[in-house]
């Protein structure tokens, strides 16, 4: 039964079909159709226990925090938690790729931006852009708290205390949370390695983590 299952345009002389943000772990099904006859069909299954980068061309560096074994034998579920880059501001992204985080299941956003790293022309200070309503969207005017200092510091950690009940009252109503700042990288980063801490990272693989910023545009 393909009843809600996703449609592709695909060219009839095309030799390959790009699928792009599948879920590692799943088998998927498909069939091909042409002038509404099935012409093929059949399934293929996505290895899992791999990194789960999300491709949208317009938006830095998505990856989900999902698909790795942590440190009590676990694996941590694939689409809950979403890092990324802004998608309005400094650097709008296009619609359809707006459209692909929402389609991972997105329902909540934590921004970590300046109100100097919006841009007047794309977005308005503290204005979500996935139309959000107030309590699935968290904006805090912060400094750039992402460096060791700040682990010491009662206004930083003040604000670092506030993410986490966010991100799981969310996970309990079913909202994928998306966090970012511009790129996605350094205070993105921040709040990667405390909740990666949390899930029982080691720190060799919150460093690796980490690191997945340099083959993105924004380690460029």
């Amino acid at each position: 039964d393909y009843t809600g299952a996703a449609t592709m345009d695909v060219a009839s002389t095309a030799a390959v079909c790009e699928v792009y943000n599948l879920v590692p772990g799943i088998t998927y099904f498909y069939k091909v159709e042409a002038d509404g006859v099935v012409v093929s069909g059949g399934r293929f299954h996505v290895v899992a226990n791999q990194l789960r980068m999300i491709y949208a061309p317009s938006i830095s560096n998505i990856r989900d925090i999902g698909g790795w074994t942590v440190q009590d034998g676990l694996r941590v579920r694939y689409g809950l938690i979403f890092r990324g880059g802004e998608v309005n501001g400094l650097h709008p992204s296009n619609p359809a790729d707006l459209d692909v985080l929402k389609a991972l299941g997105v329902g909540a956003e934590i921004d970590l931006r300046k109100d100097n790293n919006y841009d007047s022309g794309h977005g308005q200070v503290g204005t979500c852009a996935f139309g959000f309503p107030a309590a699935d969207y968290f904006f805090r005017e912060g400094g750039y708290d992402c460096k060791v200092e700040h682990l010491t510091d009662a206004a930083s950690k003040k604000r670092y205390k506030e993410w986490f009940p966010f991100i799981l009252s969310h996970l309990r109503e079913g909202k994928a949370v998306y966090y970012h700042c511009v790129w996605g990288a350094d205070r993105t980063g921040l709040v990667s390695v405390l909740l990666e801490g949390l899930l029982g990272f080691s720190q060799e693989q919150m460093n690796k983590e980490y690191e997945l910023t340099s083959h993105s545009f924004a380690g460029l």
